[in-house]
């Protein structure tokens, strides 16, 4: 695949419950897809048209740029339990961007979007890279999220009101490297 070899190995040991991996082929990629789409990734479900193409065809679009990558998290069963996306800017100027990420709901609020977010801001440092953005839902779906981004240190840099739909408005967040 092309840019293949221009890609970051993110596959770290990790503990024996976890095992933290980089997307490499099309069968995972379909994994990261179906686990987007479950019922057990986004509590919020009312996804744009948009969002949907995005969460169908993103993982492979990655594949074929090295400047694109995902990052997921199995547990010992090999089920993927949270997922990250992680690409270049389009300016290729030295930005990064979280376009998603999601932890199976019933592997929440045990370090594992911490663990998938410490590894995006390590690989934008190793890169180079300038800064890292990420938006999210203003809505009470993604409270836990914003303030997990609070705590890694990114700063909001905009609110764009209705943006998904009527009443659901884009939070931006920003973090200098």
């Amino acid at each position: 695949m092309a840019g293949q070899s221009d890609k970051v190995d993110w596959n770290v040991a990790s503990d024996e419950i976890h095992s933290l991996k980089t997307l490499i082929n099309r069968k995972d990629a379909k994994r990261i897809t179906d686990f987007f789409l479950s019922e057990d990734s986004f509590d919020d479900r009312n996804f744009t048209k948009g969002e949907l193409i995005q969460l169908k065809s993103l993982p492979n679009e990655s594949l074929k740029d090295s400047g694109f990558q995902f990052l997921y998290i199995e547990d010992s069963e090999n089920e993927i339990i949270g997922a990250i996306s992680l690409r270049e800017n389009e300016q290729k100027s030295g930005g990064y961007f979280i376009d998603y990420m999601a932890v199976h709901r019933q592997h929440r609020h045990r370090g594992i979007a911490s663990q998938l977010i410490d590894e995006v801001i390590k690989h934008v440092r190793l890169s180079n890279g300038r800064y890292l953005q990420v938006n999210t839902c203003d809505t009470n779906f993604y409270e836990s999220a914003r303030d997990l981004y609070d705590k890694k240190g990114f700063l909001q840099a905009g609110h764009l009101p209705d943006y998904y739909f009527k009443g659901e408005g884009m939070i931006i967040y920003y973090k200098k490297m």
